[in-house]
């Protein structure tokens, strides 16, 4: 949650300033020491701690830069969105990478987990999302895949849509079975499009022939 991560990053914060004031402390402890001639003083583990205080962090960085970048395409109108809907894509293929890269480096973690199962559910989830489009979509179609299918509030409608609304629901998306609904809702939706497109030339001919009757 964003919350819990905000958390972790103000303690990452204080614990860097809390091991550069004992850093300071030792600094100037050795110096004093070297003033009076006095044995240098050893602080085991110092150096070990700074390294994992340093990869600590630099694992939480890579998690914020990967949530500040997903939270900028959450807070997009789908809409707006859905013409490049495959941009979520590529942004979760560059990340695995980037994971990848981490976990060959021996740099394993709680956040390269947590990453890598984020990004495999988009990948995943890709196929019914792409269906997810919803163009020739009417209200009532948009509530039986918001509300019917992914669960979402009442209040979410097409208006209001957002990524981050499918992005909540990469599980139910990520499901065999939320393809072949939305592929199906899909096709239905194209064939009433198809029937009204048909029914508006019909009414638009009656309206404008005359018919002699001899």
């Amino acid at each position: 949650e964003s919350g819990t991560v905000a958390k972790v990053f103000a303690e990452l914060d204080s614990w860097k300033q809390q091991f550069e004031e004992v850093s300071e402390k030792a600094q100037t402890l050795t110096e004093s020491c070297a003033s009076f001639d006095m044995p240098q003083p050893r602080f085991d583990g110092l150096e070990s701690l700074e390294a994992d205080i340093t990869k600590t962090a630099d694992n939480w960085e890579m998690l914020k830069e990967y949530t500040n970048e997903v939270d900028v395409m959450a807070e997009m109108s789908w809409l707006d969105f859905r013409g490049n809907v495959f941009a979520l894509q590529d942004l979760a293929t560059a990340w695995a990478e980037k994971v990848k890269e981490k976990i060959l480096a021996g740099e394993h973690s709680l956040v390269t987990d947590f990453l890598s199962e984020q990004l495999d559910q988009i990948k995943h989830a890709m196929p019914a999302l792409k269906f997810c489009r919803g163009e020739p979509f009417g209200e009532d179609h948009w509530a039986e895949l918001l509300q019917g299918k992914l669960g979402l509030p009442r209040d979410v409608k097409l208006v209001g849509l957002q990524v981050k609304h499918f992005l909540q629901s990469l599980t139910v998306l990520m499901d065999p079975g939320t393809v072949t609904f939305v592929k199906q809702l899909q096709a239905r939706a194209q064939g009433e499009v198809t029937i009204r497109e048909a029914l508006s030339e019909l009414k638009a001919w009656s309206q404008t022939t005359e018919i002699k009757l001899l």
